[in-house]
């Protein structure tokens, strides 16, 4: 949680990598109700240096116009010009990178693509060169 998440950051030394699992919650219950927008706010606040925003045609509910929202609201300065890098991921691979790209115009981002490289019909290697001629 945030308060993990602040108790964390006040002594680490290295970059802290948050995962947005309480955020599936937040945004499809009309009682509870959390943007995106407010909830990477608390949670850069809190001390994450980057966060999940999903990604574009994944598997999981979210639409592509949240998740390029997602991946913006983390771009955007907090205080004075501290940005977190948004990690784009969920069932990504090289195919999803000029999409990415076009939707959002930035390579500042987090392209996470496991199952994308491994899966690589020719192996782990090609799957990352895949993703090298993808961005």
């Amino acid at each position: 949680g945030l308060a993990g998440l602040a108790h964390l950051s006040s002594y680490s030394e290295v970059p802290i990598h948050g995962h947005r699992n309480q955020w599936g919650l937040m945004t499809r219950s009309p009682l509870l109700g959390m943007e995106f927008t407010a909830f990477q706010k608390l949670c850069r606040l809190a001390g994450a240096d980057h966060l999940h925003v999903n990604g574009l045609n994944s598997k999981f509910y979210e639409s592509n116009e949240s998740v390029v929202r997602s991946i913006q609201a983390c771009a955007a300065p907090l205080l004075g010009g501290y940005e977190t890098m948004p990690v784009v991921s969920s069932a990504q691979w090289a195919g999803s990178a000029p999409a990415t790209y076009e939707a959002i115009r930035s390579v500042d981002v987090m392209h996470l693509a496991g199952g994308g490289m491994l899966a690589h019909p020719d192996g782990p290697a090609a799957g990352f060169q895949s993703m090298k001629l993808g961005w």
